[in-house]
């Protein structure tokens, strides 16, 4: 994970940090990954963010998104892009609907196809 200043502006690209959390993992694992990912988060303190690259991961099915959504509800972030959601739009847009994105969902920039830019 990175966290990048430039002219004024923060940009946090988070890699492959996230909660690595999945159905049927056993709960000591679970709170030894939930535990490790909140302190490296910690380490951002109340850094404003103005753009987060977050991954939003199908492949962790229910799971997928409690990192994203941890870091929209810890942190101070503008807008954030889901990445690393392996070509499956479908599920990007399932969570931005969702009653667990709500808080943020003004927030999200969603940028699902190949090449897609946008101007911020």
């Amino acid at each position: 994970a990175y966290l990048v200043k430039i002219d004024g502006h923060t940009v946090y690209h988070a890699g492959d940090l996230r909660l690595w959390l999945w159905e049927g993992a056993p709960s000591f694992a679970g709170r030894a990954v939930r535990s490790a990912f909140e302190s490296e988060l910690r380490l951002i303190g109340d850094e404003a963010i103005d753009l987060a690259f977050l991954p939003l991961d199908p492949r962790q099915e229910s799971e997928g998104g409690l990192g994203f959504d941890y870091t929209m509800r810890n942190l101070t972030v503008d807008r954030a892009v889901p990445m690393h959601f392996w070509h499956d739009s479908d599920y990007v847009r399932r969570f931005a609907a969702s009653d667990t994105a709500k808080p943020y969902a003004d927030k999200l920039l969603l940028l699902t196809d190949e090449n897609e830019s946008a101007e911020i």
